[in-house]
């Protein structure tokens, strides 16, 4: 979504592009609306839009992290105590046909 800023998406779109869930997407989406990172541009379509450009600064440094040091951020979302980081972070996992 954040490659394509200007194309709104809907659930099924991203789950054909994650090869993820419906669910696992549905969840994600609701979790990065409420964090100010995705918004409803219509009903059921859905557009990249940080709240801030801060968030928008945030999400840049940890897609170049995650560019150069792939494994690295991974094993720091596993790490994390937290089910529910570990959930979202499930959501972004691509799986192999």
């Amino acid at each position: 979504m954040r490659r394509s800023p200007e194309r709104a998406w809907t659930p099924r779109e991203i789950d054909r592009e994650l090869r993820s869930s419906e669910l696992v997407v549905a969840g994600a989406l609701a979790r990065l609306i409420a964090a100010g990172l995705v918004i409803e541009e219509s009903e059921g379509r859905f557009c990249y839009r940080p709240a801030r450009p801060d968030l928008s600064d945030l999400v840049d440094t940890l897609a170049r992290f995650h560019a150069e040091f792939p494994f690295a951020v991974v094993q720091a979302i596993l790490a994390a105590p937290n089910q529910q980081i570990r959930t979202f972070a499930d959501a972004f996992r691509i799986k192999k046909d």
